[in-house]
């Protein structure tokens, strides 16, 4: 139902009845009310909710349609292929920035000139060749250009694994809690109304 629809997309974006209301210019009443199924909202409304929350006008009015993927004409989201493309392209950062330093280390222990490390350790021995083999050579710029593609990689494998996914909506028993407790304060407001209605003075 659209009550329901409305209701689960709107606490998966994490959106009170007051803050919703807000964004659509309505009241709090109102969106309880859609929730409810005590009214729907009209065809403006459902055009901004569908805009608000990136669902389609289809998906909330047809009753049949479980998710927003069932509607007609729905293009599939590509996060998952989005992803791939992304994992692929940071380990073939990594890739060409390891190869790239390992082939400048490479040379630089064949073709290179030792300086005096006699007292120096081996890790030592190995950065100060490889550094006078870059300076004599003028291949400082693309030994960095080497490591910041390899940092850049790890950055993108490092984002891409602690990327969330859409947080699922809650139980249905949540749900229905959460609906008997709007369905409580709605009765209370039609109380009070119907309380202030019978103090009025009776026309004659």
């Amino acid at each position: 139902m659209l009550g329901e629809k409305i209701y689960q997309l709107r606490k998966r974006n994490g959106l009170s009845q007051e803050e919703l209301a807000s964004k659509l210019t309505v009241s709090r009443q109102a969106i309880s009310k859609w929730e409810l199924g005590v009214t729907t909202p009209d065809t403006e409304n459902v055009v901004q909710l569908s805009k608000l929350f990136g669902v389609s006008t289809d998906y909330l009015l047809d009753d049949d349609l479980q998710s927003d993927e069932d509607a007609p004409g729905f293009n599939r989201p590509a996060d998952g292929s989005n992803k791939s493309r992304l994992r692929v392209a940071s380990y073939c950062l990594i890739g060409v920035g390891l190869l790239g330093i390992l082939t400048l280390w490479i040379l630089s222990t064949i073709m290179g000139t030792s300086a005096n490390t006699e007292e120096a350790s081996l890790i030592k021995v190995v950065w100060i060749d490889l550094q006078t083999f870059l300076q004599a050579y003028r291949l400082d710029v693309l030994f960095w250009f080497f490591c910041v593609l390899l940092i850049v990689g790890l950055f993108m494998v490092l984002f891409s694994q602690t990327s969330k996914p859409i947080e699922p909506v809650r139980h249905a028993k949540g749900l229905d809690a959460e609906l008997d407790a709007e369905v409580e304060a709605l009765n209370k407001e039609l109380a009070k109304i119907k309380h202030d209605i019978d103090k009025m003075p009776k026309m004659r």
